[in-house]
């Protein structure tokens, strides 16, 4: 317990760091050594200890794994020496953070499934290849204001495809089927909706422009149908973030409150709608009001996590001590539980922090931004990642129905780390001045 507790002192320095390094000017020479890969070096060094720390509690997982944590510290060099050589280097504290964060989940992975951990380690690779290719080829993101319909178009038949294709998982079809490996289209189409937003909202973001009424009745008319689209997919997670989503970048562009105050009294109608004519949403609301009378059905799941959170406590049973396997799904939907049950809600305040700090650099980067479109992107991206943040910790807490979403950069899923690393290369592109 004692290496435990150093290793979250040495994370909190780390996190004081990175705020001694917020208001810091960037120096004007281009020297190898910045303050960026100084910030990468103790990131990394931090995820190295945290694996020591779980050798140390729980028996060594072989020279295999190892190997996957070396691949993964080099993809990252790879992906920060390549931004530096296509002249993209952007937000300095942006990609040490994503670096800290992904290997803080693979790491917690590792201690769940080894199946999984090599499997991220994989998409994590791929992820820094697509952050590369999307960084060095798309120099101006003004560009996609000219693929508006080809965008529209790729949404809806990777959508309404799953209506035909869609591999069938707990009920839902929501993934497609490629071999040995599933595809889940939603978080390809989640960047394509922020994108297609900003295109029709950015004339309106500027001081002499407004919203039309047909551009309005546009937007809700598309919004209704993807939030129908997604409830009778049974893809409630993705129905609440595009409800934020939509609320926060319309608020962005018009600053009026009573059309939010307006629009949520309109959706709590159609909650209550849903929650009445479709079973699963009465099954999720119902388990989370009351999940020990659901503890043999609906209702296991959230109780494990909430028996995984007492356990764990404020220091927690440490690393690879615990029992966070009990919790079904602990590596995509409750990986947050997973980490405060064994590093306690210490560790727990720790890594919000952390995701909190990733999360205000992304505004950080609409703030800075000069063009309205890329201003408005940039907004869009960083409420897309907060809003999403926001339910899956809300909802591992029982502070609102479980949705099964994931945690950016942390949690299992290959479909959302590849989204995740679209969203950083764009976030990239949009700061390549140093801030």
């Amino acid at each position: 317990m004692s290496l435990q507790l150093a290793w979250e002192l040495a994370f909190a320095l780390f996190l004081w760091w990175v705020l001694v390094l917020w208001p810091r000017p960037v120096p004007e020479s281009d020297h190898r050594w910045s303050y960026e890969a100084l910030t990468l070096l103790l990131g990394q060094l931090l995820v190295g200890s945290l694996y020591g720390l779980l050798e140390a509690n729980s028996g060594s997982h072989g020279r295999g794994f190892l190997v996957a944590l070396a691949s993964w510290a080099a993809g990252w060099w790879g992906a920060y020496w390549g931004l530096r050589w296509a002249n993209c280097r952007g937000d300095r504290l942006i990609l040490p953070l994503a670096c800290l964060l992904s290997g803080l989940g693979w790491v917690t992975q590792l201690r769940l499934d080894q199946r999984l951990a090599v499997n991220q380690a994989y998409w994590v690779l791929v992820g820094l290849a697509a952050l590369l290719l999307i960084s060095a080829y798309l120099r101006r993101l003004r560009q996609l204001k000219r693929w508006f319909w080809p965008l529209l178009v790729l949404c809806l038949l990777l959508q309404c495809g799953l209506f035909v294709f869609g591999q069938e998982r707990n009920g839902a079809a929501l993934w497609y089927a490629l071999g040995p490996y599933s595809f889940q289209p939603i978080e390809i189409v989640k960047v394509l909706v922020v994108c297609l937003l900003a295109i029709l909202l950015a004339p309106a973001s500027q001081p002499d422009g407004q919203l039309s009424r047909p551009t309005l009745a546009g937007l809700g008319a598309g919004w209704l149908a993807l939030e129908l689209l997604l409830v009778l997919q049974r893809d409630l997670g993705m129905a609440l973030l595009f409800f934020g989503l939509f609320l926060a970048m319309l608020y962005l562009v018009s600053g009026r409150l009573r059309w939010v105050l307006g629009l949520l009294c309109l959706s709590a109608l159609g909650a209550l709608a849903a929650y009445i004519r479709f079973n699963h949403v009465r099954v999720r609301v119902e388990a989370w009001l009351d999940p020990l009378s659901h503890y043999r059905d609906s209702g296991y799941q959230i109780s494990e996590a909430l028996f995984s959170l007492a356990w764990g406590g404020w220091q927690g049973t440490g690393l690879g001590l615990g029992e966070p396997s009990r919790i079904p799904e602990a590596a995509t939907d409750f990986i947050f539980v997973a980490w405060c049950e064994e590093m306690g809600a210490i560790g727990g305040c720790l890594l919000w922090a952390a995701l909190t700090l990733f999360l205000v650099r992304c505004f950080r980067a609409a703030q800075v931004s000069r063009d309205p479109f890329e201003k408005l992107l940039a907004a869009g991206l960083a409420c897309l990642m907060s809003w999403q943040t926001c339910i899956v910790l809300f909802g591992t807490l029982k502070l609102m129905p479980m949705t099964g979403i994931t945690l950016p950069f942390i949690s299992y899923g290959g479909s959302s780390l590849l989204s995740n690393f679209v969203i950083l290369a764009l976030l990239q592109r949009m700061t390549r001045r140093d801030l």
